[in-house]
């Protein structure tokens, strides 16, 4: 499990659950994108929140933006016989499929 510690601006504290999404880039350039589940509130401002994919080439001082949501997963006849990541990516369809509905994933 990949465990990050966040702080946040007084005032702007996500909600446990609520799915981060962490952004920047790695020090040869290349694009960083590792969305995170809030799991702790800390006080001071600082959540703990588990990575849902590799962490390297984080650093301090990523942006890191609260979606104010929870993590999602699709559902319905559009989803049906697809394998779909935590990220509602599909893993084995190339095409982009209409999803009716969408639920909670805890």
């Amino acid at each position: 499990m990949l465990i990050l510690d966040v702080a946040f601006p007084p005032g702007k504290m996500p909600n446990i659950y609520n799915a981060l999404v962490v952004k920047g880039r790695d020090t040869v350039g290349q694009p960083i994108n590792v969305t995170c589940e809030v799991q702790q509130l800390l006080g001071n401002n600082r959540v703990r929140a588990v990575a849902m994919s590799a962490t390297d080439g984080l650093t301090r001082g990523m942006d890191v933006i609260d979606t104010g949501a929870p993590l999602i997963v699709p559902v319905g006849g559009a989803t049906l016989g697809r394998i779909f990541n935590v990220f509602i990516f599909t893993i084995k369809i190339r095409t982009k499929k209409f999803v009716s509905h969408l639920i909670i994933s805890y």
